[in-house]
């Protein structure tokens, strides 16, 4: 595997598994949203869910850069082959 291809995959692998991490985090805080109450709260739990907006966005990202660095990758071994 090529340098280039191998750091497109491993950055495409790292936005998905960042992206996964944030979304368990925000959903970990979007489910404690039932014991708040008042202003303060709300605006946590809206936070929460643009964040976790965020990081689906991240993870869909990191899932076209690896679908990208694959056919890349497979357009370099027809070359070759």
């Amino acid at each position: 595997m090529s340098t280039i291809n191998g750091d497109a995959m491993r950055g495409a692998s790292l936005g998905i598994q960042a992206g996964a991490q944030n979304i368990q985090r925000s959903g970990a805080r979007i489910a404690s949203a039932e014991n708040m109450n008042g202003v303060s709260d709300m605006r946590q739990l809206t936070e929460a869910l643009l964040t976790m907006k965020n990081a689906e966005l991240q993870a869909k990202a990191g899932i076209k850069a690896l679908q990208t660095a694959d056919q890349m990758f497979g357009s370099l071994f027809d070359d070759h082959a």
